[in-house]
Order: structure tokens, then C-alpha cells, then sequence
């Protein structure tokens, strides 16, 4: 037999989830006692019980037909029916498998002794006890099946030794013609169980016990693997997800899930560009260690990054020292625009606290500039997804005029922004490739 440490998956740590959709066989049809909260094995398992139960006392109830046999036979046929339905009631009302099921199999037990005590040896009849070690292996589990399959090898070994100390005792429904004193322990016909008898009973219990263990335990086993292996699946899925959402915007992830072959190219007709650098990093960089170069702009980028996350925006990517974010992809809405320039505000902020705790001391100075632009996914090998057009170039350029620690926005970003925030006006200024254009200042939320 394998280890006594084989759970069943009802007792698992981790249980497979279920839900009223999954179950199988038997369980789509039998439902009594079933719960929301129930387990995929504790539906079959509770399906598997009243199955079984319903067919034992279908039994029972044919042989009351039966005028032939003895009273005391009815006598248990109508014990095997009336248990039977009140463990179903207490199923039903408890939803508690561990309960019904314990009751079945001592009862069920329980009856069988005294069956055998009354009758001694009926031949095919001392395989009855083995049907419920067999049922715990499904329902409760090979582990906490051992205990049953004990104590019913246990209750068989103990009949020999009970038999000569049973009292005389008679009842009128024992009387018939083969026991005309109504014995009920010591009947004429009563064929007692000897030794041999018993350990011929036992070793075809351990046999078939045995083989039914073994055989659900691997299948459990196997179950628990491919459990394990459809976890980690799922971690590593989880994982890619991530990973595939930090190179492309969500809106794009689902559209490629949907067909991986598409070409993603979009004409954005109102978007919203944030550029911002690190004002002369080359310089302040060339005198550091590679690994403090490094932590230095993942201590500025991850705290950018927090706040286009909480903001609701998409980091588009970084070059170097320099971050661009963008809004209205995808799903654009009304306050696109007030968003980026929050975040533009949480920027320079975010970078006063570090400064107040890390050397050297850095200064960030920002662009924004929103209009058409295009956008979609290039490459095959470390493909990624970036924005070009007018729009995305005079964002750059504002960014380039602007001073450290401050924010330059265009004339189309201050109209938008309206009244709620406060800027200096800068006049005409002159952008790289683009002329003389109005631009300002973004100070503060609201104005002064």
C-alpha cells in the first residue's frame, strides 16, 4: 500500500475549485446535500453516498417482498430502509459528508454484526462488511479508510471468539419449523463461523482492500500532479501576463490574445504626451558606479512609475534618462489631459521627497503636448509599441525647452486644462524644427 501520508483531495490544503458547473457523472444527476461551497470531490463523494444508499435500500425493500424469508431478515430489511432514508435527511439538512457518512458505516456495521452473531456463517454474506472500507477509500479518502477497514476486520475476528458466550436467548418471531424455540443466537440452523472461515474472510478483504487502495491512492496522486502542474501553469501565465503588460498597454494585450497574427496600428485622433528627463544626467552619471547609476534612475522611474499606475495612464517606454507616458489610448476619456498633468505635478513632487533622502540631487524637467498621433506594436525580436507623429515630437521639444523642475505645456494643453490650474505664461517660444510657439508653465493644481 502507498504511505499512510496520501490525503484525499477533499482534505487537500489546497481543494480544487469548484463550482455548480463542474461536476461529473453521478453528481449532475444525484444532488442531495450538495452546497455552493462543496468541493469537486465532495460533490462526487456526496453523490457516490446517496447512490449508494438508494441502492441498499432498493435492496432491502425487494426482499420485503419476499414472503420466504424469515422474520428477523425483515426485521433488518426495514432496519437497512428506515437508516437509510433518516441518513439521507441528516445529509440533506447538514450538508456535512463527514457526518452522513460516518453514520452509514457504523450503523451499516453495527447491523451487520449482530446479523452475523444471529445467523453465523451465510457463505457470500461475510463480503457485506468489506462494502464499506471499499466506500471510505472513494468518499472520505484511502488514508481515513484505514480505520474502517480495521475496525471491520476487527468486528469479523470478534464473532468466533462471541459465539460461545451468547445467552440462550429466544423470541417468538425466531420460531418456525428449523427453530421451533425461537433462539435467536443459538438457532438449529445457525452455522457458527470458525477460525479458518474468518482468516479465509480476511486475507480476500486485504486483497481486494489492498488493490482498490493502491489504485485510487495513484489516482489521487496523479490528480494532485496535474494539480500542481495546472498552479504552476497558471503562475507562469500570470507571470508572461505581467511581464507582457509592462511592454504593451492592456487595451493592446487583449486585442493580440485575440488574434496573436494582427498587425497593431492605430491612428489616435486625441492623445495626450508626457516627455520628461533627468536633467544632465550624462553629467552627474559620469562620475558614479554602474551600479549607482542604476539605482539611481529605478529610484526615480519606479516612483513614476507608482503614479502612472494609481493615474490610470500608460508609461510608453524609456530612453535613457528620459520617460514618456501617454493618455487616450485604447479607451480615451473626458479628463485625459487634467490626468497627465496631475501626474506631471506628482512627478516633480515625487522628486523633491527623494531628493530630500538620496544624493545626488536630481531635477526633472517636463513636456506636454496632445493632438493626433500614430501608434502600434513593431518588431518580431524584443518588439515593442510606441507613439510617432507631430504630436509626440512637440511634447519632446517642450520637454527640451523646458526649465529643471518644471513643466512646459502647449497652448492645445492649457485651453483643455482651463481655469482649474495656474501657469506663467512663457510667449512665444522657440521649439526645435517648429518655430516660435505659445507655450507655459503648469505651476500648481489650482490657481494662486
Amino acid at each position: 500500500m502507498l504511505e499512510n501520508s496520501m490525503a484525499h483531495p477533499a482534505q487537500a490544503t489546497h481543494p480544487l475549485p469548484s463550482s455548480g458547473n463542474d461536476a461529473i457523472g453521478l453528481a449532475k444527476v444525484v444532488k442531495l446535500g450538495q452546497s455552493p461551497d462543496d468541493t469537486f470531490f465532495e460533490r462526487q463523494s456526496k453523490a457516490i453516498l446517496v447512490s449508494f444508499l438508494i441502492v441498499f435500500s432498493g435492496f432491502a425493500a425487494l426482499a420485503l417482498l419476499d414472503a420466504g424469508r424469515p422474520p428477523y431478515v425483515h426485521l433488518l430489511d426495514k432496519a437497512v430502509i428506515i437508516g437509510s432514508i433518516g441518513i439521507m435527511i441528516v445529509l440533506r439538512q447538514t450538508k456535512s459528508l463527514h457526518l452522513a457518512f460516518t453514520v452509514v458505516c457504523t450503523v451499516g456495521l453495527t447491523l451487520l454484526f449482530i446479523f452475523f452473531l444471529m445467523v453465523g456463517n451465510r457463505g457470500a454474506d461475510l463480503m457485506m462488511p468489506l462494502v464499506f472500507p471499499l466506500l471510505s477509500v472513494v468518499i472520505a479518502g484511502p488514508r481515513k479508510s484505514q480505520k474502517w477497514f480495521i475496525g471491520t476486520c476487527l468486528m469479523v475476528i470478534a464473532i468466533p471468539f462471541l459465539q460461545p458466550a451468547l445467552p440462550a436467548v429466544t423470541w417468538n418471531g425466531f420460531e418456525n419449523t428449523e427453530n421451533p424455540s425461537g433462539f435467536i443466537f443459538h438457532a438449529p440452523f445457525k452455522q457458527p463461523l470458525n477460525f479458518e472461515t474468518v482468516i479465509l474472510a480476511i486475507t480476500t478483504y486485504v486483497l481486494i482492500y489492498g488493490i482498490v487502495y493502491a489504485a485510487y491512492a495513484q489516482m489521487i496522486h496523479a490528480r494532485k500532479i496535474v494539480q500542481k502542474q495546472r498552479i504552476e501553469l497558471e503562475h507562469s501565465y500570470a507571470k508572461s501576463e505581467r511581464l507582457l503588460l509592462n511592454i504593451l498597454p492592456a487595451s493592446v494585450v487583449e486585442r493580440l490574445k485575440e488574434n496573436p497574427d494582427q498587425m497593431i496600428a492605430d491612428d489616435l485622433e486625441d492623445v495626450v504626451i508626457l516627455f520628461a528627463d533627468i536633467v544632465n544626467f550624462t553629467k552627474t552619471s559620469a562620475n558614479l558606479p554602474a551600479c549607482e547609476v542604476v539605482a539611481l534612475l529605478n529610484k526615480v522611474f519606479s516612483s513614476f512609475d507608482d503614479l502612472v499606475a494609481d493615474a490610470g495612464l500608460e508609461k510608453i517606454k524609456t530612453s535613457g534618462d528620459a520617460y514618456m507616458v501617454a493618455a487616450g489610448i485604447g479607451d480615451p476619456q473626458a479628463d485625459d489631459i487634467q490626468r497627465v498633468a496631475d501626474l506631471a505635478l506628482g512627478m516633480l513632487a515625487s522628486v523633491q521627497q527623494l531628493n530630500a533622502i538620496h544624493r545626488p540631487k536630481v531635477a526633472v524637467r517636463v513636456g506636454i503636448h496632445s493632438g493626433r498621433a500614430t501608434a502600434g506594436v513593431v518588431g518580431s525580436l524584443k518588439f515593442y509599441y510606441d507613439i510617432w507623429g507631430d504630436t509626440v515630437n512637440l511634447a519632446a521639444r517642450l520637454q527640451t525647452a523646458a526649465k529643471p523642475g518644471s513643466i512646459r505645456i502647449s497652448q492645445t494643453v492649457h485651453d483643455a486644462l482651463g481655469s482649474d490650474y495656474a501657469y506663467e505664461n512663457r510667449g512665444p517660444t522657440p521649439l526645435k524644427g517648429k518655430g516660435e510657439l505659445e507655450t507655459f508653465v503648469l505651476l500648481s493644481k489650482e490657481r494662486s
